[in-house]
Formats: C-alpha cells, sequence, structure tokens
C-alpha cells in the first residue's frame, strides 16, 4: 500500500534496534508471527540448525538422504554448505561448536562412512579369520556385504584411493573377486567341518 515497509523492517533489525523504538513498540514486534530481530540470513540458518537438530535426536544420526527435507528446508544442502565453509575456514566459531554437539555431526561424513564400513568388515575378519564375507552379510545393521561390493565395485573403476586398497589387502582372507571370495568361504567352511569332525579327506574317496 505504498509503505517501504522492507526499509522499515530492516531498520528495525539492525544491531540494537531502532534508537527511536520504545520497549512497547519493541514487545510488539516480537509478538507479531513469524518477527524476529535477527537479519533474514541469522533466522534461516538458525530455522536450518534447528531442522537439522531435530532430525539427529529423533533418527540418532547426522547421516542425511539425498536432499532431505526437514519441515520444509533441504537441510542436506544446508549441511554440505556449513562443511564447505568450515574447510575453507569461513564458518564463524560459534556456529562449529553447535554443529559440533549435534548427534553424530561430521564435517566428513564421507570418510567416516568409509572407516565405519571398513571396522566392520576388519571385526568380522578377526572373529572368523577372514574378510570373506557374502553379498547380503549385515553385522549389526550394518550392510558389510553390500560395503564390501561397493569397494571392488570402485576398485574396478580406478577410483579406491591407495591408502584404503592397502588396508583392505591387509585384511586376511581378503580377495578383489566376488568369486574369489566365494571359493574362500567355502574353503574357510570346510576347515571347519574338519575341524570340528575329526575327520581325513581322502583324495580317492569317488565323487557322489
Amino acid at each position: 500500500n505504498g509503505f517501504p515497509l522492507g526499509s522499515w523492517v530492516r531498520s528495525h533489525r539492525r544491531s540494537g534496534g531502532r534508537r527511536t523504538m520504545t520497549e512497547d513498540q519493541r514487545a510488539r514486534l516480537a509478538a507479531v508471527p513469524g518477527w524476529t530481530f535477527m537479519p533474514p540470513t541469522e533466522a534461516a540458518w538458525e530455522a536450518s540448525f534447528a531442522a537439522l537438530q531435530a532430525f539427529a535426536e529423533r533418527e540418532g544420526h547426522c547421516r542425511l538422504p539425498t536432499q532431505h527435507r526437514e519441515n520444509g528446508i533441504n537441510i542436506d544442502s544446508w549441511a554440505m554448505r556449513q562443511r564447505t565453509l568450515f574447510h575453507s575456514a569461513k564458518l564463524k566459531a560459534d556456529r562449529v561448536q553447535r554443529l559440533e554437539a549435534v548427534t553424530g555431526w561430521s564435517w566428513r561424513p564421507m570418510e567416516d562412512a568409509w572407516e565405519a564400513g571398513f571396522l566392520a568388515l576388519a571385526a568380522h575378519a578377526e572373529a572368523t579369520g577372514s574378510a570373506a564375507v557374502r553379498r547380503d552379510l549385515v553385522i549389526d545393521g550394518y550392510p558389510v556385504g553390500a560395503w564390501v561390493g561397493e569397494q571392488r565395485a570402485r576398485h574396478r573403476a580406478g577410483g579406491l584411493p591407495k591408502d584404503r586398497l592397502q588396508r583392505l589387502q591387509e585384511l586376511p582372507g581378503w580377495v578383489w573377486s566376488r568369486h574369489a571370495d566365494s571359493w574362500e568361504r567355502y574353503f574357510a567352511a570346510l576347515l571347519a567341518f574338519v575341524a570340528r569332525e575329526g575327520m581325513e579327506i581322502r583324495l580317492d574317496d569317488p565323487v557322489p
């Protein structure tokens, strides 16, 4: 209706608010639905942070699905932006501290996800003596078998870093071929059978 409302609102959001604003006026503004004395960018950050917190508290982690929206906010894109700012030393210290206090927050989620998969496989190899696994193996809810398949696919495509390649190859029973992996599992089963039954395998036994 002809009012320069945007300028008027911004003038009331400046640091400390307008000098001519009375306490009554401040209270009346604060009572307006959706009002904030913070600049829009600050308010948007706070809303996104609150949405991230809500997700983390509900799910118990910060592994965000691609383009996930929480309360209408794309917190996946927002979280990636915060990590980019952090790694370029452009994220405010107080925001760094607040994000690090969120359940499951990580500045390098892809690296952490790889470590989680490797540790699960390494624990399995230590317990069984071999890193040979079925494709559908799941341990404590973690899809170890699928993770192994992903590493082999990345290796075939030449996208697996040398340090990760070396760590995998150091695991007992690790092989890059799914078929070789299957042979290793059957061989381990044969050894387990022989150890349990105390039998000798005679090579001249007729094949049924």
